[in-house]
């Protein structure tokens, strides 16, 4: 996931929603941490980005 999610150029909220759909059925109670985590830096660089335009 830390791949990912310093990978996406396009940090979005829409992103971050597609990312955590698409897990909502796989992951397991160890991955929700890291998953959530990943989300939220996701978030944040969506904010950030919104800030800088």
């Amino acid at each position: 996931m830390k791949y990912a999610s310093d990978e996406i150029i396009r940090n979005s909220d829409e992103m971050a929603e597609d990312v955590e759909e698409f897990f909502s059925n796989q992951v397991t109670p160890s991955f929700v941490r890291i998953l959530k985590q990943s989300i939220e830096k996701i978030r944040i660089k969506a904010r950030w980005i919104d800030k800088i335009r």
